[in-house]
């Protein structure tokens, strides 16, 4: 039976976790040395050293059953044991001895009402949660969030957007420009597996974020061939609220094995188009998201993750009610991120992590041609409605993200993890902007820099 099951905190930027436990006899409370325990399933396990302890690196975030056995005593089999990203989930038990051929004795594992090693606010929203929770994008699942607040930016605790950094499975999704997280721009919720939101007493590790960090791990695929399609339309409502406003929403994701326990794909499509339930405006954004990973090389994976999003939209202006045709505003973003990882385990106490990124964004604000503005702004009557109109200012950025980053963590007893690493970025950013083209002088905003990042840490998680 299980004694106890608990998930402190640790964090760590390559979304992995890790169990870690004990096994006495149940009727002496005696350290058994040598009992195996492996996650059914998996080629991960460990068995119990001197003091009846093991300790289980490198398990992707999900629910998993753990079999414990040694021969003459009961098989443990506890299924449900939750692993979450940058978390370790401890496992107690007590083996019964028994004669040989008896069945094995199934338990669920729980996690407890008070964490009590849990030292930051932190919350793991799994697929299961996002699964019956009513949102289509990640923006609208973390405005969900106590004490976070969305209003054009994510705001955790009254503190500014830019003090936010925003992972997809240890790649910075961070605007490098302003510090800003374009959530519509980001994965698509079908396609993430965990979500972790955490929002104070942050490690080492955890560089540019001051009020929050959002940790996403995403999808992979499996030995089981998978296909789901999900279409979500007002057109289905029988109802007349959406008589004068239509959506759609489609998303596909397919999964499965390239070579069987070797070699598995995961890889989700999004098609989301909406109109404006005012006089006019729409809005049309697409996104891929791909994840391939391999096991061929021994105790090492390799993993190929790319995620592709586009958007276009024109936000409705009343000004501009009855000359839509010349509201030049619709503004256009892409955004695409490609990394390239590689994990090896060193021994059972620790294992190594390279990462390699490349992400660009781009933004602009519509079609924009200088020697074609003029200054005329005509109203009606009333001076409430705009009868011709021209361009008031236009703005482009186009950036991009070369990075490279690894660590190193070896748990040499079950009391201390330590952890090393370091991060290196190149970025490329090229903005321009112009307010008032119209006038002599307009303000003008252009340049092209290319800053670096490096940054290196150390840490004892105690």
């Amino acid at each position: 039976g299980i004694l106890s099951l608990m998930i402190p905190l640790s964090l760590w930027s390559f979304n992995y976790g890790k169990i870690s436990g004990s096994v006495h006899d149940g009727e002496t409370g005696d350290a058994l040395v040598g009992v195996n325990v492996i996650l059914e399933g998996t080629a991960l396990g460990a068995a119990t050293d001197v003091e009846g302890s093991f300790l289980i690196l490198q398990i992707p975030p999900g629910k998993y059953t753990v079999r414990a056995n040694m021969i003459g005593y009961d098989i443990a089999v506890i299924n449900d044991v939750a692993v979450s990203s940058n978390r370790i989930s401890r496992l107690d038990l007590d083996l019964n001895p028994t004669v040989l051929g008896v069945e094995a004795v199934e338990v669920v594992g729980t996690r407890p009402v008070i964490e009590k090693d849990l030292t930051a606010t932190a919350r793991s929203i799994s697929s299961e949660d996002m699964a019956i929770i009513p949102t289509t994008t990640v923006g609208d699942l973390l405005a969900g969030q106590a004490g976070v607040v969305d209003d054009g930016g994510l705001h955790f605790r009254g503190g500014r957007s830019g003090e936010v950094t925003f992972y997809i499975d240890g790649v910075p999704m961070v605007d490098p420009l302003y510090s800003d997280i374009q959530t519509q721009s980001v994965i698509s919720t079908d396609a993430i597996s965990e979500m972790q939101v955490i929002s104070g007493t942050y490690s080492a590790e955890y560089g540019n974020a001051m009020s929050g960090v959002i940790n996403i791990t995403s999808a992979r695929g499996n030995d089981d061939l998978k296909l789901r399609i999900d279409q979500k339309n007002t057109g289905l409502s029988g109802e007349n609220y959406s008589k004068d406003y239509s959506r759609s929403v489609t998303n596909m994701s397919l999964s499965g094995p390239i070579i069987k326990q070797k070699t598995h794909l995961y890889t989700s499509f999004t098609l989301d188009s909406r109109d404006n339930y005012l006089p006019w405006g729409y809005r049309d954004q697409n996104k891929v998201f791909f994840k391939l990973t391999d096991q061929h090389m021994k105790q090492g994976h390799l993993r190929l993750i790319g995620n592709f999003s586009t958007a276009d939209y024109q936000n409705y202006s009343h000004s501009w009610k009855y000359i839509p045709d010349q509201f030049w505003t619709i503004p256009h973003r892409q955004s695409s991120m490609l990394s390239l990882g590689y994990s090896q385990t060193l021994s059972e106490k620790g294992y190594f992590d390279l990462l390699i990124y490349q992400s660009s964004y781009h933004y602009d604000s519509g079609d924009y041609d200088l020697d074609s503005l003029s200054a005329e702004y005509r109203r009606d009557a009333e001076k409430e409605f705009l009868t011709e109109a021209t361009v008031t200012g236009y703005e482009e950025n186009d950036q991009s993200t070369l990075g490279l980053k690894g660590s190193l963590v070896y748990q040499p007893n079950r009391h201390h993890e330590l952890k090393g690493g370091f991060e290196f970025k190149q970025h490329s950013i090229d903005h321009f902007s112009v307010r008032s083209p119209y006038y002599q002088n307009h303000g003008l905003d252009a340049y092209v820099k290319e800053p670096r990042e490096v940054a290196a840490y150390f840490q004892d998680k105690v």
